[in-house]
């Protein structure tokens, strides 16, 4: 029923403002400590909130779970600033169950602390947890001070795990430890954890075979890069660094590219710090050896950046491919693109945006994370607050509707009743058809706009359908969708509350202005509640 045959007109959003706004979702009541970072499996509706004491929690549905995820087994180093960091899922955990943890552990050298890096595996009895049983030490790197470890760990489109950290903690980096080619501080690390145990280096890691630089090392010259991430859809790399005395900065580096240098502590983003402590031989201030950041902003604006994400969901079309970060001293949240020719664009302080629906305030933004179908969260540390970011409407109508034999202005969407899955009282009504046309719904996960019969085809992916249904003389179609039936209760069709999807009506439209057999309604952005 829907012949397809698409030519590409680019996107087009004329009536959905989809502006970003914070939703709380958990808080302190609930019993968060202090949540420190967020992870998530791709396609997985559960968010894994792991707390800097060591705990990680589970958020289903818009709750917390009552059973941790893990309670973290070992001694950690607890202070304001350390302790568990970050976890990560294995790419095929759902087969090998294992999970990643980077924290902060007592020295075993006598150094002030050690980052370690270890692995758990998922309990064979209690599957929605980790066996304790089964931590692994992979990695262990002594460190000079407390709370420059860093707070990412994440596996690359390569499968690789990476690991990223800090100068060392003494501020100003004394030491020079992030231009120290034998030291693993203040570098980006790359290391294959499947080929071997520990792990193995991968042999196009950059400094392969140099007897100057470690092995493990991908990029380096970093002061304490808090958060970090890939962007899930081309594998570029977004490093946020945290500055010393005047700048913070957002590091860029495309997909697959290796052994660049981000030039701390010569120097600061595009500034010059000073090399004192520094090796024989290191570039001066300016070298083009080393990498400029892509942005900076000086400590007028704010004073420690937390990185985000390059939004890939579905809540918000018109900024799809735009990077969210913020500050944690000024609370402030900002949105902004790379274009083709690697320069920053669409730059906008979205902090007015960013307060909470409910009322309170986004003080201290500690991390951004992403849901498994690239949603996008905050932390608040200071209130201990996790915040979904959306918009404010449940229900937001994006693309175009074009005229059909009846109306020059197209059909139109709304709906009836409500989002709520528990209710499930969602009925859709569509106006403007043709009398007594048959037509039906159809949903999928991404958002377009490609021309297609009379009209545009404004629902991307595998479209899934609802039952086929007639308008009355007046040209009005309603249909009741069953969410608690296929292909809304199950399957690749399934919707969870929190979940955002894409609807549009297909219709006859015999004899309408292109002459074509059907047509479409303008789309509807739907975000399923509890």
């Amino acid at each position: 029923m829907l012949a397809l045959s698409p030519l590409c007109l680019g996107l087009a959003f004329p009536a959905q403002s989809s502006t970003p706004s914070l939703e709380l979702v958990v808080d302190a009541s609930d019993g968060l400590v202090d949540p420190i970072s967020i992870a998530s499996i791709p396609g997985d509706d559960r968010l894994f909130l792991v707390e800097r004491e060591g705990q990680v929690r589970v958020l289903r549905s818009g709750a917390l779970e009552p059973t941790l995820f893990m309670d973290f087994p070992a001694p950690l180093a607890l202070t304001v600033s350390t302790g568990l960091r970050a976890i990560a899922f294995h790419p095929d955990y759902e087969t090998n169950g294992f999970v990643y943890c980077w924290y902060d552990a007592p020295s075993t050298s006598g150094a002030i602390v050690d980052a370690v890096l270890g692995r758990m595996t998922r309990s064979s009895s209690q599957p929605s947890q980790v066996d304790p049983a089964t931590l692994v030490e992979i990695l262990r790197a002594p460190q000079a001070n407390y709370g420059h470890a860093c707070g990412s760990l994440e596996f690359g489109r390569d499968g690789y795990l990476y690991v990223l950290l800090g100068d060392g903690g003494n501020p100003g980096d004394p030491g020079c430890n992030s231009q120290d080619p034998s030291t693993l501080m203040g570098a980006l690390m790359r290391i294959d954890v499947d080929s071997a145990f520990p792990y193995a280096v991968p042999t196009d890691n950059p400094f392969v075979g140099d007897p100057a630089i470690r092995d493990e090392i991908w990029h380096r010259g970093f002061r304490h890069p808090w958060k970090w991430s890939f962007d899930r859809a081309t594998g570029d790399l977004w490093i946020a660094d945290v500055g010393q005395a005047t700048r913070e900065e957002i590091d860029f580096v495309p997909a697959g590219v290796g052994g660049l240098n981000f030039g701390w502590k010569v120097m600061e983003g595009t500034a010059c710090f000073n090399s004192t402590g520094c090796p024989a031989g290191v570039a001066p201030c300016g070298d083009p050896s080393y990498t400029p950041p892509l942005y900076e902003y000086d400590h007028s604006v704010g004073c420690s950046i937390t990185g985000g994400f390059v939004y890939r969901g579905n809540e918000l079309p018109q900024l799809v491919g735009h990077y969210f970060f913020g500050d944690f001293c000024s609370g402030r949240v900002w949105t902004l693109r790379r274009n083709s020719l690697g320069q920053v664009e669409s730059l906008t302080d979205r902090t007015l945006e960013f307060q909470p629906a409910g009322g309170g305030a986004l003080t201290a933004p500690v991390a951004f994370g992403e849901d498994g179908f690239g949603e996008l969260y905050v932390l608040d540390y200071d209130d201990k607050e996790l915040y979904r970011v959306g918009r404010l409407e449940p229900v937001a109508s994006y693309c175009e509707a074009a005229p059909n034999l009846v109306s020059s202005s197209g059909a139109t969407s709304s709906i009836l009743g409500s989002t709520s899955l528990t209710a499930n009282d969602l009925t859709f009504q569509v106006t403007g058809l043709p009398p007594n046309s048959f037509g039906l719904y159809f949903y999928g996960k991404g958002v377009t706009s490609v021309r297609s019969g009379n009209g545009y085809l404004c629902v991307d992916g595998a479209l899934l359908r609802l039952p086929v249904a007639q308008a009355n003389v007046a040209g009005m179609l309603t249909l009741h969708v069953d969410s608690s039936i296929p292909p809304m209760a199950s399957g690749a069709g399934q919707v969870v509350a929190g979940a955002t999807w894409a609807f549009q009506c297909w219709y006859r439209d015999v004899g309408g202005p292109l002459g074509a057999t059907y047509n479409f309604s303008d789309a509807l952005s739907v975000r399923f509640v509890p």
